[in-house]
């Protein structure tokens, strides 16, 4: 990526001309929910939104109100839910922090634990494979084959058994993500590869796991960022690249393409595969310290309608299709509605005349030079410009 657009440095109102008036819709247990306190986000085949609680419960937006599950009124143990599992069938699973799994199918609630089989009840995450359902745990994975259970650790080939995560791409390769070993990638047929990701002497936690539309799987990391594997490159992406935090507790890849991360302390990030962008408190319309926790983001989701949902210490949020900034560098200088080489021409005039106008410094590198004209001129060329 040769840049990243930095806001500050484009001037204000001209790249988020909505941030200052909040252009997320925020929800909190003043709207219905259970917590302020979220964890985990899904949405389901009827646009249901699932909001999982650090502790009591569950809270389910349908459009119009909420409703709160609870122990009184459902299978869940009021632990944390680390996270949601939608199965091919429509049952929503959640995976619990004390007691297991907690399953709804539409009309009823059961669940499993180390009682039915499980390998232990402090579950992250569930996948489907080949007619199974594998649950990463803290001591093992988890196997039911729709009746009984089975399990696999480090003496079947394993990294090591504790699991934060479980993903199941388009090629039918089991992803597991590793406590401290990075990626362990394969099956239970054929055996299992592991990658360590790691570039220093310290261990990577990895945190999620999701294939992008191009095929590509990304892995969100504690500490180190996010991970790009296109099959044969493992391609690393910080702060320094335009992530909020470098802690990715979440991801989501939305209908154009584009990935979505929850960072832990950074926001919620976006990355088209060339641009970054990252929505703060500011942009969520939340001011003072009692609302500080919306960096905290745990989690994200795409619903149907093209709306993105990121749950927080804050509550949840939902960032209306309309309100998406658009990602790529700002080329029509002249503000004539077209990409051209005019604009070239329009910003060495601008850079000799008004130098304090924000669209001199187009690569956003705090100084005025010629690299600011060869940016636009190759911007323009590549087609990465925001459409006028």
């Amino acid at each position: 990526m040769r840049r990243t657009i930095t806001c500050l440095l484009l001037g204000l109102g001209f790249c988020h001309p909505l941030a200052a008036q909040g252009i997320f819709i925020n929800y909190s247990t003043a709207d219905g929910m259970v917590s302020n306190d979220s964890k985990s986000v899904a949405v389901d085949q009827l646009g249901r939104v699932w909001i999982g609680a650090k502790g009591i419960g569950l809270s389910m937006f349908n459009g119009t109100y909420f409703t709160k599950y609870t122990p009184v009124n459902s299978s869940l143990d009021g632990s944390p839910i680390k996270n949601i599992f939608i199965d091919s069938r429509g049952r929503i699973w959640f995976c619990q922090a004390s007691s297991g799994l907690a399953i709804y199918d539409g009309t009823s609630w059961y669940g499993y634990s180390s009682t039915d089989g499980l390998i232990y009840n402090h579950t992250f995450m569930v996948a489907e494979y080949s007619g199974k359902y594998l649950v990463a745990t803290q001591l093992g994975l988890g196997i039911l084959d729709g009746v009984q259970w089975s399990s696999l650790t480090r003496f079947d080939g394993l990294a090591e058994d504790f699991l934060g995560y479980v993903y199941v791409d388009s090629k039918n390769t089991v992803w597991l993500g590793n406590r401290t070993m990075g990626v362990t990638y394969g099956n239970p047929e054929d055996g299992w590869t592991t990658t360590d990701l790691s570039d220093d002497d310290t261990p990577t936690q990895v945190r999620v796991l999701l294939e992008d539309l191009d095929g590509n799987l990304w892995i969100g990391t504690r500490g180190k960022g996010a991970v790009r594997y296109d099959g044969s490159e493992w391609k690393t992406f910080t702060t320094s690249d335009g992530l909020g935090s470098d802690n990715i507790w979440g991801m989501a890849v939305d209908s154009s393409g584009n990935m979505w991360f929850a960072t832990n302390g950074g926001g919620l990030s976006v990355f088209s595969g060339s641009n970054w962008d990252t929505y703060t408190v500011e942009d969520a319309g939340y001011t003072g310290e009692d609302h500080a926790g919306w960096i905290w983001a745990s989690a994200v989701a795409v619903a149907a309608d093209g709306s993105i949902w990121v749950v927080t210490g804050a509550g949840a949020s939902r960032l209306p299709p309309e309100n998406i900034r658009p990602l790529g560098p700002i080329c029509d200088i002249n503000r004539d509605g077209r990409n051209n080489v005019i604009d070239i021409f329009s910003l060495i005039l601008i850079q000799r005349n008004n130098s304090s106008d924000p669209r001199a410094d187009h690569n956003g590198d705090g100084q005025l030079s010629i690299a600011d004209v060869i940016d636009l001129l190759l911007d323009i060329r590549d087609g990465v410009c925001n459409s006028p």
